[in-house]
């Protein structure tokens, strides 16, 4: 049984827009005022980085400031090149940097930088950098992605490549001004007019993360018996975009003491983006593997971003065991349904 059975019954209590306590909350976690806090050390590092191509990762290595993912967030900043841009690079890239380097001139010399991270390891995104929402608060070591990134987003107006789009030619300039110490600061520091645009998506994400959390909280109040440890469900698995089988991966996974699951997936989007129509996509396909081993799902949707979905929404609900919204009461009558399943099933 449903606890909405359309769009409309569901956006009928729903919160729509972000709590104000939520925003509170978020405000701890923003990027802004992190990027803002370091960006004396990232400009130190700039201009540290005029002897090799390759200075800017020893200075990195010295600085107690920052961190490689932090580094590159400033790049993606300055450079206006976010994650849905770096995800269509690194879906682009292979084919065109089959067996090339990125090639550019310094100091003189012939650089040629391998991107071996576009031949393995996840796509270019802000989750596979760690460049946005919880993430970007935790270093990460300097990987192949964070390096084959950097360099582009460094080096791209000068790389004699040309594999690279237009855009990364125009917009990738840092590398031009590495050894004018004077000109790289100014440009830096009018760049980050562009900081709120660029870092817009970066708190819809933590906010994002926020509300999951609590309703991972609310559940486990609930719940107190239930195991909510695991992301993944035994035995229950999806075909990537390269058509390999892998364990599918929810928001949440609720366990009850009687082994029946829950796979609770979560979105509340302000704005409206693709990430509800994905989850649609993969719906129909969930809900049938799920069901068939006894178990469950459940959507909790919310946020007027999603609800213009309408389309993408009825489509959730109509594969899905329970779908609510964020509102207390909404989440109380999903804890009805989870314990009323362990009651019931055969």
């Amino acid at each position: 049984m449903q606890i909405h059975k359309d769009v409309v019954e569901l956006k009928k209590t729903a919160l729509l827009y972000w709590p104000k306590e939520l925003s509170v909350q978020e405000k701890d976690a923003s990027v802004i005022p992190l990027l803002l806090e370091t960006q004396d050390a990232f400009i130190s590092i700039l201009k540290f980085a005029t002897a090799r191509h390759d200075a800017w990762i020893d200075a990195l290595k010295l600085n107690k400031n920052l961190y490689p993912n932090l580094f590159l967030k400033h790049l993606s900043v300055i450079t206006d090149m976010g994650g849905e841009s770096l995800k269509r690079y690194s879906t682009e890239f292979p084919n065109l940097f089959s067996g090339k380097s990125l090639t550019f001139p310094f100091n003189n010399e012939l650089v040629e930088h391998e991107m071996t991270s576009l031949s393995a390891g996840p796509r270019w995104s802000n989750s596979s950098l760690s460049l946005d929402g919880k993430g970007l608060f935790v270093e990460r070591e300097l990987s192949p992605a964070i390096k084959d990134v950097a360099y582009m987003l460094m080096f791209g107006s000068i790389a004699m490549s040309p594999e690279l789009p237009e855009d990364v030619k125009e917009k990738c300039v840092i590398g031009e001004l590495l050894g004018n110490k004077d000109s790289l600061e100014q440009y830096v520091k009018q760049r980050y007019i562009w900081v709120s645009r660029q870092t817009g998506g970066a708190r819809s994400n933590s906010l994002g993360y926020l509300i999951q959390h609590g309703l991972l909280a609310e559940l486990t109040r609930q719940l107190p018996d239930w195991d909510f440890s695991e992301k993944s469900i035994e035995g229950i698995f999806e075909r990537t975009m390269n058509d390999e089988q892998t364990l599918a991966k929810f928001d949440i996974v609720a366990k009850s003491p009687t082994g029946l699951c829950w796979g609770i997936e979560s979105s509340f989007q302000f704005t409206t983006n693709s990430v509800i129509e994905r989850k649609a996509g993969q719906a129909p396909g969930r809900r049938s593997a799920l069901n068939a081993k006894g178990h469950k799902v459940a959507y909790a949707i919310d946020g007027a971003g999603n609800f213009e979905r309408a389309a993408a929404l009825q489509s959730i609900i109509e594969s899905s065991d329970c779908t609510v919204n964020f509102s207390a009461g909404d989440v109380d009558r999903l804890v009805v349904e989870m314990k009323r399943s362990i009651e019931y099933a055969p």
